[in-house]
């Protein structure tokens, strides 16, 4: 049995060592609120790692949190808030990208070439787009904008 004095007591210094505590137990609390939101994408990422397979994972959630992050940040800018919760949404915007190639890459592995589509070589890539190029169209900004957007129209009642 451990018996303390009154005496011993009283030369420790109480309001020093609650404040200690205090502030201890707040950078504790920052901490596990800035990266208490990825933990659970840690384990989501090793396992989609180790099965090499992220079927079963959607890539909405990730583009919701991304750009909810995004915008967030993008907030802080105008009104500061605490400095943990921007430092969370840089935590889980960086969480975010890392789970969105690990899911791209492995899902790329098991869809086939022909399957594979990419709006912007689709777009480019296009006879019609190439067809409808010219520079002086491009040069007066009434009639590029609409070609950019309506190339077949442009085509159809614009050129002679």
């Amino acid at each position: 049995m451990l018996v303390v004095e009154s005496q011993g007591l009283g030369l420790v210094p109480w309001d020093q060592v609650a404040g200690w505590l205090v502030l201890g137990l707040t950078y504790f609390f920052k901490f596990f609120i800035i990266v208490g939101g990825a933990i659970p994408y840690v384990f989501q990422y090793a396992e989609i790692h180790h099965r090499r397979n992220a079927s079963g994972f959607s890539l909405f959630v990730c583009l919701a949190l991304c750009v909810a992050n995004i915008l967030r940040i993008l907030f802080w800018f105008g009104k500061r808030f605490d400095n943990a919760l921007l430092a969370q949404s840089i935590v889980m915007l960086v969480c975010m990208v890392l789970m969105l190639e690990i899911a791209v890459r492995m899902n790329r592995k098991h869809t086939a070439k022909p399957l594979r589509k990419s709006i912007i070589s689709e777009f480019l890539y296009s006879q019609n787009f190439l067809q409808s190029i010219e520079l002086t169209a491009y040069l007066d900004p009434s009639q590029s904008v609409y070609k950019c957007a309506f190339p077949h129209a442009f085509n159809r009642f614009f050129t002679r």
